[in-house]
C-alpha cells in the first residue's frame, strides 16, 4: 500500500512540473470513472459499503477495498442493478451471496437472473478470493428472457482470482457458473473449493470449468456424492493439494482416480480415513505424498474397516495428521495406541505423526509423561506430537532410558 501511495504522491509532483501532461490515472490510489454514482447505490443497496475518498469534493472509490466484502444482491431489486460497474477494483476477499429465506422455482431463477447481470456488469471481477453462496437451482439453468438474450451476446465475464470457494450452491448453478465465466487470469494457479452441494452425486459440473489445471481442490460435505470421477482427478490436473472430506455416501473409488492419484507427486492431501483406504486397494502402486492428514471420528476408533492391513506399506509419507474430524472427543490410552497401531504398517519414509483432538484424558497426559515410545516400522520418526505434548521417542544409538521411564512398543 506505501508503493501505492508513493506513485500518487510521485505522480502529483511530476504534474505539478508538468502541468501539461495527461494524468496518469493508473499511478493514483483511486478509480476516476463516470460509474462512480450508481456503483456506491448499487452497493450500499446490497448491504455494502465501499471504500471512497474525496478530491476537490468529488468522491472515487478506492483501488484496493477492504478486506472482507459481502454482496447479497437480493436486497437489489434487478432493475436497479446498473449495466456497468466501476472497472478495476480490487476486493482481497470478495463474496456474492443470496439471503432469500424462502425457496422456489421462482426464486431461485430470479436469483441466478440477478447473479448474471451483476456478472456482466462487472465484466471483470478483480479478488485474491472469490466465495459464491447460496445460489439453487431445481433444474438445469435454461434462463429466458431479455436480459440473458442480450448479455449472452457480449463477451463472458471474467473472474481475475486465484482462489473460487462455491458453498451451498447447487450443482446445476456452479456448472452455469463455470460454463459462463472465464476463472483465472491472477497471479497463480487456480485453487478450487466446493463444499455443500447437496444434490450433486457425480462430478461433472467440474468439467465445465474453463481452465487447464488446478492447483488444489478441495471437496467437502457433499452427502450424496457417489463418484470422483472427473477430468481434473482422472486426468491428473490437480498439482498439489487435495482434499477429500464428509463425503459419507462415497462407498468406493474407481480405478481410473486411484490410478491417477498414485500416479502423482502430492505436497498436501486431506482425507476422510475411510476414504485413504479405498486410494490404496490397487495394488503395486505406492502414493507418494509429503504431508498426509487423515480425518477419524475419534470415538468409533474400534471400527474393524480400519484394521491393520496385510503386507508391504504402499504410502511414501513424511507427515501424517490424525484429526479428529467429527465433535468432541476426550481421547484416551486405547485410542491413542490404536491410533498408532493403524499407522504403523501403512507408511515407509515416515519421520512425524501428530494426533489432533479437542482434549487429551489426564491418564494419557500421564501416560506420555512416563513412557518412552519405540515406533518400530519408522526408524526415521523424528517426532511424535499428540496435541501439544511431544512424545520422548526411543533412540536406537542410546542405551540408557529417561529416569523412571517405560517402553511403549508398536506394533
Amino acid at each position: 500500500m506505501a508503493s501505492i501511495y508513493t506513485l500518487f504522491f510521485f505522480w502529483g509532483a511530476v504534474a505539478c512540473l508538468f502541468p501539461d501532461r495527461e494524468t496518469d490515472y493508473y499511478a493514483l490510489p483511486y478509480i476516476v470513472s463516470e460509474y462512480t454514482s450508481e456503483t456506491l447505490t448499487f452497493f450500499s443497496q446490497c448491504n455494502l459499503h465501499l471504500n471512497t475518498t474525496f478530491v476537490d469534493e468529488t468522491e472515487y472509490i478506492l483501488k484496493r477495498q477492504a478486506p472482507r466484502n459481502c454482496i447479497f444482491i437480493n436486497f437489489c431489486p434487478l432493475e436497479d442493478v446498473p449495466d456497468h460497474l466501476v472497472p478495476g477494483i480490487k476486493f482481497p476477499h470478495l463474496k456474492i451471496a443470496t439471503s432469500c429465506s424462502s425457496r422456489g422455482p421462482a426464486t431461485e431463477q430470479a436469483g441466478l437472473v440477478l447473479l448474471m447481470k451483476v456478472l456482466w456488469a462487472f465484466s471483470v471481477i478483480h479478488t485474491d478470493r472469490f466465495v459464491l453462496s447460496g445460489f439453487r437451482l431445481s433444474t438445469d439453468p435454461g434462463i429466458s428472457g431479455h436480459i440473458f438474450r442480450r448479455v449472452s451476446l457480449q463477451s463472458l465475464p471474467i473472474l481475475a482470482t486465484d482462489w473460487v470457494f462455491l458453498e451451498g450452491v447447487s450443482s446445476s448453478v456452479a456448472r452455469w457458473v463455470f460454463e459462463n465465466t472465464i476463472i483465472g487470469g491472477g497471479t497463480g494457479a487456480l485453487t478450487l473449493v466446493v463444499t455443500n452441494i447437496a444434490d450433486a452425486k457425480t462430478l461433472d459440473f467440474l468439467d465445465s470449468l474453463k481452465h487447464p489445471t488446478l492447483m488444489s481442490l478441495g471437496l467437502c460435505q457433499m452427502p450424496n456424492l457417489r463418484s470422483l470421477k472427473c477430468r481434473f482427478l482422472c486426468e491428473n490436473r490437480v498439482v498439489k493439494y487435495l482434499s477429500l472430506s464428509t463425503l459419507n455416501r462415497l462407498k468406493g473409488i474407481s480405478p481410473e482416480v486411484v490410478m491417477a492419484v498414485a500416479s502423482h507427486q502430492w505436497e498436501y492431501i486431506l482425507a476422510d480415513a475411510h476414504l485413504w483406504v479405498y486410494l490404496n486397494e490397487l495394488p503395486g502402486r505406492l502414493i507418494n505424498v509429503e504431508h498426509l492428514s487423515l480425518l477419524f471420528c475419534f470415538n468409533q476408533v474400534a471400527c474393524t474397516r480400519f484394521s491393520p492391513p496385510p503386507g508391504v506399506p504402499n504410502m511414501h509419507v513424511k507427515y501424517v495428521t490424525l484429526v479428529n474430524g467429527k465433535g468432541l472427543h476426550t481421547m484416551s490410552i486405547y485410542t491413542t495406541r490404536w491410533l498408532l497401531l493403524w499407522v504403523c504398517p501403512r507408511f515407509t519414509d515416515l519421520e512425524t505423526i501428530a494426533i489432533h483432538t479437542s482434549t487429551l484424558h489426564a491418564c494419557l497426559v500421564k501416560y506420555i509423561q512416563d513412557h518412552v515410545f519405540c515406533i518400530r516400522p519408522y526408524p526415521r520418526l523424528k517426532s511424535l506430537v499428540i496435541n501439544a505434548h511431544h512424545c520422548t521417542l526411543l533412540d536406537p544409538s542410546k542405551t540408557e532410558l529417561p529416569q523412571s521411564s517405560k517402553i511403549c512398543y508398536f506394533p
